[in-house]
């Protein structure tokens, strides 16, 4: 190997020495590793299928002609990365009318794992439920007890 060839390779070793601790203090992401951006991100599908959801029949109600189905709408997953804070919800509706029937959701505070979030939400006076949730590329997926909400940017 040339003179030349080695100090290229000692530049190289140099630079990447000085600016791996500017990496750490900024929370650099690896290859296999997705930013987690603050904001909302808004919810796209329900178990892998696309909105509006089918959640399935309601009961008979009396004196109705048919078969009315309940419907997962819409919803929203907010994170706020200064304080590890999170808020997610979807609505409920209806095939039978065009009124909002509910909401559902959580909030709480959110950990970062590797390829992944924690949530842990306060249910009650000293009760807490915890979700997993998945990151790839623009798309949170959050395990919850009933569904796989998919969250997209």
């Amino acid at each position: 190997m040339s003179i030349r060839g080695r100090g290229l390779g000692r530049t190289i070793l140099l630079l990447c020495s000085a600016l791996a601790p500017l990496c750490l203090s900024l929370s650099c992401k690896g290859t296999n590793d997705v930013a987690i951006a603050d904001g909302s991100y808004p919810l796209a599908t329900v178990n892998g299928k696309s909105l509006p959801f089918d959640e399935g029949p309601e009961p008979p109600r009396p004196g109705a002609s048919g078969s009315c189905h309940s419907l997962l709408l819409r919803g929203e997953l907010l994170l706020q990365r200064a304080n590890q804070t999170f808020e997610f919800w979807y609505e409920h509706g209806s095939t039978c009318t065009d009124r909002t029937l509910g909401r559902s959701g959580a909030t709480g505070t959110y950990r970062e794992l590797a390829g992944g979030l924690e949530l842990v939400a306060v249910t009650g006076p000293g009760l807490t439920e915890t979700y997993r949730a998945s990151i790839s590329r623009n798309t949170i997926s959050v395990a919850s007890r009933y569904y796989s909400l998919g969250f997209a940017r």
